[in-house]
């Protein structure tokens, strides 16, 4: 018998849990990935919108 409070689970199931764990953190990386590039893309067209252009001087 076993005193142990953690459930016994046979390798081949941790093993999946594991691999759907993986396969979970990269569709989590590839969702910021797509945020950065939307974020980025957004910056570039606000600072079009703000950019100083040429003036002229008096002296």
């Amino acid at each position: 018998m076993l005193n142990s409070k953690v459930p016994f689970y046979d390798f081949q199931s941790i093993n999946a849990t594991c691999i759907y764990k993986n396969k979970g953190s990269v569709f989590i990386n590839k969702a910021c990935i797509y945020k950065n590039e939307t974020c980025i893309l957004s910056m570039q067209i606000t600072e079009e919108k703000f950019t100083i252009g040429q003036k002229q001087v008096y002296s």
